[in-house]
């Protein structure tokens, strides 16, 4: 009886360790209740940041065809903004930046909810290659490696 016990109780504990790990590492997605389903429309893109955050991208998206200027919403932790704005960077398919401006929110920024954000980016077309890559930062006034992060996509021109 208390061999079968020590079993179960052992599986529950090895259960649990996975779960955690599972979650930890981005395979298990918990439902953020800082957003909501009305909030996500059906063109609305989420993207994991390097350093796990979830961020929603409307416009523009992934390897859709863009033109100077870009229109940008979507919305993203509070705490990626300072003083309500973060970088926005788009670079041709060299790596070459093309195109820099900042997104601002259209909201309380000093939060860890969700705020929905818009921006405009004008860049240079390039003459040779047909895409490039859209970066969202996160704003880091202190330069501190440790509080970086961002997402990239692949985007087209014409």
């Amino acid at each position: 009886m208390i061999k079968n016990i020590f079993i179960v109780l052992l599986s529950l504990g090895v259960a649990f360790l996975l779960l955690g790990y599972l979650k930890s590492n981005g395979v298990i997605k918990e439902k953020n209740e800082n957003t909501t389903n009305e909030e996500i429309s059906e063109n609305t893109l989420s993207f994991m940041s390097l350093k796990g955050v979830e961020i929603f991208i409307d416009q523009p998206l992934k390897d859709s065809l863009v033109t100077s200027p870009i229109k940008i919403t979507g919305r993203a932790p509070g705490n990626w903004f300072f003083e309500a704005s973060a970088p926005v960077t788009i670079t041709n398919w060299n790596g070459l930046i093309i195109g820099e401006s900042y997104i601002t929110t259209q909201g309380e920024w000093m939060t860890t909810e969700y705020v929905p954000f818009e921006g405009t980016l004008e860049f240079t077309n390039t003459e040779y290659g047909d895409y490039g890559f859209f970066i969202l930062q996160k704003d880091n006034p202190s330069g501190e490696p440790q509080i970086d992060d961002a997402i990239e996509f692949k985007v087209l021109f014409k």
